[in-house]
């Protein structure tokens, strides 16, 4: 931090932090510190995006290369059309979004472990749920004192009524923006910030710091004390689970099922690079088509609150077409390849539970003439429910397709309860571990909703339901390979499906859906409930 730009009464005690802070990095510079950042950072830090691109920065001030106008208070920002911004000191140029960004990386995963560290030594105890909420606390008080600070001019944003000068706070956030990232520089921020916190909004912790440092001050408490034990004993941070799928569809439960259902996911027999036939080809089909077209094109883009969703708006072009576009969790694009594959498998093993489910269920489909119609029809209906849930119905938004102009809220809001599922499962990076979880969820919704009569004649309740759905697929899980192989769907209903661009092609198997009823028809547990 640049001391030229700080009063002389503040010279000397930050000098003595600066002390404070090397004395803790040169005790403890042995150790490898990349362990203090939390599991999910993704989920404190993309709040600063979504706020910094609601700005719209690149337009107002996309003419800018270096800071032309006039500083304000002598600090290393400048005001353009209203809007202030922090520059580089070295060179003016004004301070970008990945510079932005990398320095709250920097700052959130120091503040986030000071913080953990301080409540752990407050309770003596680790407590998660209650560490997350103080830590969404926290960051959200940051978001507010950056963007839309209430007695002072914002570090980054539009200077709003009743704001005349930067404060403090304000000042150092402007000051360690202006210079490059170091881990000292990080540290000596974060404590600064974590103690303006607790002074204004956590009275209880700030008295117990001021009485656990015997007048040392705080901050060489929380530096010296606080955190130099944590960083000994190696503390860690909780994962924090952060699942989009509801407790509940509508009136069918959906438990966590994230380690009950790994011994049933198939793996070494993946193929996930042929084309499917019928109407589950369509689908991926139609998926492919909307992705390598909004591929190759330039969006602005719009963050749906706490969701992995992105509304695009093409640049240069009025069209008043928007696409939607669902990402990985921490917000990186997922290739076109990668949703084609996530896809497929979903496909693959929703249809796989839909046929042991509907034969399970349904006692008349040992007689031969009928199993195959009843399973065409039951799989026609599910794949038509599945398509409106994926490209749109008139009262939700698609998650792959393109919508007129819409508005906000951009929210949870826009979408169904079976749509956040699938969200949750195309943005998992490791999307395998929750495809038995995802299938099971949305045969068993669909089917409750669509067959009532028939679902309480063989489910006393949901929970009957899921152990059936399990030990089934655990039992049939070899079989899911000659399934595959067949590709699920017979070809011969692929004419009554819109055409696209490029003809799927497949070749003329022998049929096997009534051998595949038969198999499994031999071993019901639904029958016993």
């Amino acid at each position: 931090m640049n001391q030229d730009f700080l009063a002389s009464d503040k010279v000397d005690r930050f000098r003595k932090e600066k002390q404070y802070i090397r004395r803790f990095f040169a005790k403890h510079q042995s150790r490898k510190l990349g362990w203090i950042e939390h599991p999910s950072l993704s989920t404190f830090t993309e709040k600063f995006l979504e706020e910094y691109d609601a700005l719209q920065l690149g337009k107002i001030c996309h003419r800018i290369g270096l800071s032309t106008s006039v500083n304000i208070e002598n600090l290393p920002v400048c005001k353009y059309h209203g809007c202030i911004r922090p520059v580089v000191q070295s060179t003016g140029k004004i301070i970008q979004r990945q510079s932005f960004y990398r320095h709250i990386k920097k700052l959130v995963t120091w503040a986030i472990y000071l913080n953990t560290a301080v409540l752990r030594r407050l309770t003596q105890e680790s407590l998660s749920k209650n560490e997350t909420f103080s830590h969404h606390q926290l960051t959200d008080w940051l978001v507010k004192e950056i963007f839309h600070p209430k007695h002072s001019f914002p570090v980054v944003g539009f200077i709003e009524e009743n704001q005349e000068r930067f404060q403090e706070l304000q000042t150092n956030l402007i000051l360690y923006f202006s210079e490059s990232v170091h881990p000292e520089s990080d540290l000596l921020n974060s404590c600064l910030l974590i103690l303006q916190f607790y002074h204004t909004q956590s009275h209880q912790i700030s008295k117990f710091l001021l009485k656990g440092s015997l007048g040392l001050g705080q901050f060489q408490f929380l530096v010296e004390d606080v955190l130099s034990n944590a960083v000994r004993s190696k503390m860690k941070i909780q994962n924090e689970n952060r699942s989009l799928i509801p407790a509940r569809c509508g009136n069918f439960s959906i438990p966590d099922l994230s380690d009950y259902c790994k011994h049933v996911i198939p793996r070494s027999y993946f193929d996930l690079s042929a084309k499917l036939k019928g109407k589950p080809g369509w689908i991926v089909a139609k998926i492919e088509n909307f992705n390598t077209d909004i591929g190759n094109k330039c969006h602005y883009r719009t963050k749906f609150k706490n969701l992995p969703v992105h509304l695009l708006q093409t640049k240069h072009k009025k069209s008043g077409l928007q696409g939607i576009r669902v990402t990985h969790r921490h917000q990186e694009t997922i290739q076109n390849f990668e949703i084609l594959r996530r896809s497929r498998a979903l496909l693959l093993h929703l249809m796989f539970c839909h046929s042991i489910l509907m034969i399970d269920a349904h006692p008349e489909l040992n007689e031969v003439e009928l199993s195959d119609q009843v399973l065409k029809e039951s799989q026609a209906k599910f794949l038509d429910w599945l398509s409106d849930e994926l490209f749109g119905k008139s009262e939700v938004l698609p998650l792959f397709g393109v919508v007129e102009m819409i508005s906000p809220p951009f929210d949870s809001t826009r979408f169904s309860e079976t749509q956040l599922v699938l969200i949750d499962y195309f943005s998992q990076k490791y999307f395998f571990k929750s495809l038995q979880h995802v299938s099971i969820a949305l045969n068993g919704f669909w089917y409750k909703k669509i067959h009532p009569t028939q679902w309480e004649k063989y489910f006393s309740n949901d929970k009957s339901y899921w152990q059936g759905m399990i030990d089934l697929l655990n039992k049939h899980k070899t079989h899911f390979n000659e399934f595959q192989i067949n590709l699920q769907v017979d070809e011969e209903i692929t004419h009554s499906y819109p055409k696209l661009k490029g003809k799927i092609k497949t070749k003329k198997k022998k049929k096997m859906t009534v051998g595949l009823v038969l198999l499994f028809f031999f071993y019901s547990p639904f029958s016993m409930h």
